[in-house]
């Protein structure tokens, strides 16, 4: 993996991870029916934390409900060529899904 990509998430505290892919970091340019709910938390299976983004639109977390994986636990599994819908197949069957 090119490790001058930036990691499209960004540590609010030592507990939570902040989605910043496109969508996500400029919200109001791209959720046209604002309805207060938009911006939630799912935790990764791997390391627990939440993860907050704007399930509406994140290109990265959106489509993923209940579960998702993060962006930093997928690096492992993206320097061995491993693709999303693998990743979270594995993620699963570790923990018993």
């Amino acid at each position: 993996m090119d490790n001058l990509l930036p990691i499209p998430i960004k540590s609010i505290n030592n507990k939570d991870y902040e989605c910043i892919c496109k969508y996500c970091s400029n919200p109001e340019k791209y959720i046209t029916d604002w309805d207060g709910y938009s911006y939630l938390w799912n935790m990764c299976l791997l390391c627990n934390k939440k993860v907050w983004y704007y399930h509406q639109i994140c290109s990265l977390y959106g489509r993923r409900k209940p579960y998702l994986v993060c962006f930093n636990c997928r690096i492992p599994f993206y320097e061995k060529r491993i693709k999303t819908g693998e990743i979270y197949r594995l993620a699963k069957r570790k923990i018993g899904v």
